[in-house]
């Protein structure tokens, strides 16, 4: 996602242009190495997180083949939102950097880099905003024998990924 925004902010051309493609890409680039090292330095949150899921590794192996791209998403989920308090900030000052270039609301490009970053923040917003005890939920479903009506969480975090989805192919 950063490349594209990147590459998008670059590929305009007249001189005011170039100044706030500039900004925009100075932006990204320097909120970028601080994600990353956001990352690299909370890896144990999201090992933990992956670790405390064996606890019901049979549940989630249990699932049906057709839940598998549900599931999967709904584990990335719950294994990247202890990194979520620590990567905010970053992301939030991204947004609030690109809101102050000058210039980016006059080129279309940028404009929609700018929404589609302050799409992505409140989206993660929303899903990282309540605790999930995902071997609960798993459980939960399995016991229901993978009926329609899915656990609290599972249906929260499908229904917000559903969504995501949508709304990038329509873009």
């Amino acid at each position: 996602m950063v490349e594209l925004v990147v590459f998008a902010a670059l590929a305009l051309s007249n001189a005011q242009a170039h100044d706030a493609s500039v900004g925009f890409a100075q932006a990204v680039l320097t909120a970028d190495a601080q994600l990353r090292a956001t990352r690299d330095a909370q890896e144990d949150a999201a090992t933990a997180a992956r670790v405390a899921q064996h606890a019901c590794l049979d549940d989630w192996a249990a699932r049906p083949e057709r839940l598998t791209e549900e599931l999967t998403a709904f584990y990335d989920v719950v294994t990247s939102a202890p990194l979520w308090p620590a990567e905010r900030p970053a992301q939030a000052r991204l947004v609030e950097t690109v809101n102050r270039v000058r210039g980016v609301g006059k080129y279309r490009p940028l404009r929609d880099g700018r929404r589609i970053l302050r799409d992505q923040l409140a989206h993660l917003d929303r899903l990282y905003s309540q605790p999930i005890d995902a071997c609960a939920e798993v459980k939960a479903w399995r016991a229901s024998s993978w009926g329609e009506q899915r656990p609290p969480q599972i249906e929260r975090i499908h229904g917000l990924v559903t969504a995501a989805r949508r709304h990038v192919r329509r873009q």
